[in-house]
């Protein structure tokens, strides 16, 4: 049954839904790389598979070193999981702040997680996001989050300006937590090498830009003090053999990062002239997704051409109407683009 956390992705309930073949689903709902995991992750999967039965490394060791070494930080400042998703649940599982700020619209895992260790949460609105009011609503709040570029609707933050708001939390009494989970197709705004230093805590995604999410992988920077709290509480085992080896390998292919990122750019040109022709508003994004404004009731009726978008109508301060859509390769666009322009 889907409750009020539903997320996208979820091709299997929509083709038991339709009677269609899993695959048979133009599945844009889900912001993942449609060029596929990097060749040498898909291989490093394979052969991990291969090996012979046993646990894996009980907290990624060598993922963490990958991880160091490609960031240019030391190991102590990192700390992996099964996803980002699973990291928010333990940081506030672990942190247990009293009370948490959340910039809404927002990823809704931030609420659920918050909710679960027992905070009460101050939801500051503002489409797009007001730095203005989200520095005001800092007094008494232990945890703030930050999402650059913004989910759901791609919007971004200068890397100065989320600095600054990480320097105001910090003297406030509260520690930011700012989700890069979509940076990877914006790196120029990324300020993962700052966060040891300046005292906050930074998250990030290897499923969406590098299609591992299947394999659930994701990562935490921070200072090495909160860093190594987290550690002690965090369970072993979080992520598989298979898991570990792909991203080890992900994070050595520049050749997949540099073309994902020009296939990107050509497809986001192409679909804003095509919003534009068509009268669908939409919202300048970061990431590998827009979010749109068209008529209630086009994400059903998409759904029944087999073409499955993200209702946002779940997020707190949309509503209905407005529906995410990654950017895929162009024939599938041009797809979805014929489906949308009857719910301009």
């Amino acid at each position: 049954m889907r409750g009020a956390f539903f997320h996208g992705g979820d091709v299997l309930a929509a083709s038991r839904q339709l009677h269609l073949r899993p695959e048979e689903i133009l599945d844009f709902s889900a912001s993942i790389n449609p060029l596929d995991m990097p060749p040498g992750a898909a291989g490093a999967l394979k052969r991990a598979l291969r090996e012979r039965p046993a646990y894996p490394e009980p907290y990624a060791e060598s993922l963490l070193q990958a991880l160091a070494q490609a960031h240019g930080l030391k190991e102590e400042h990192f700390l992996a999981g099964a996803g980002a998703t699973e990291l928010i649940y333990h940081v506030l599982q672990c942190l247990r702040p009293r009370a948490v700020l959340i910039p809404e619209p927002a990823f809704s895992e931030y609420r659920r997680a918050a909710l679960l260790a027992g905070a009460r949460i101050r939801s500051v609105g503002g489409f797009p996001f007001q730095a203005e009011r989200f520095v005001q609503a800092l007094a008494d709040v232990e945890v703030a989050f930050l999402c650059n570029p913004h989910s759901p609707a791609g919007g971004v933050l200068a890397p100065e300006e989320v600095l600054a708001l990480a320097l105001e939390a910090r003297r406030r009494g509260a520690l930011l937590v700012l989700d890069e989970a979509f940076v990877d197709f914006a790196p120029s705004l990324s300020v993962l090498d700052k966060a040891p230093e300046r005292g906050f805590l930074l998250l990030r995604s290897m499923t969406k830009f590098y299609a591992l999410a299947s394999l659930r992988v994701g990562y935490l920077v921070g200072p090495k003090r909160l860093v190594r709290f987290l550690r002690r509480w965090q369970r072993p085992w979080a992520l598989s053999s298979p898991a570990i080896a792909a991203a080890r390998e992900a994070l050595r292919d520049e050749a997949f990062r540099k073309k994902t990122l020009a296939f990107m750019a050509l497809e986001k040109a192409f679909l804003e002239r095509q919003f534009q022709r068509l009268g669908i508003q939409f919202w300048p994004s970061g990431a590998n997704f827009y979010l749109l404004r068209v008529r209630p009731g086009a994400a059903r009726a998409l759904l029944r051409e087999g073409i499955l978008v993200r209702d946002c109508s779940n997020f707190r301060r949309l509503g209905a109407g407005f529906v995410r859509v990654a950017v895929r390769r162009r024939a599938e666009n041009q797809r979805l683009l014929r489906g949308l322009a009857r719910w301009a």
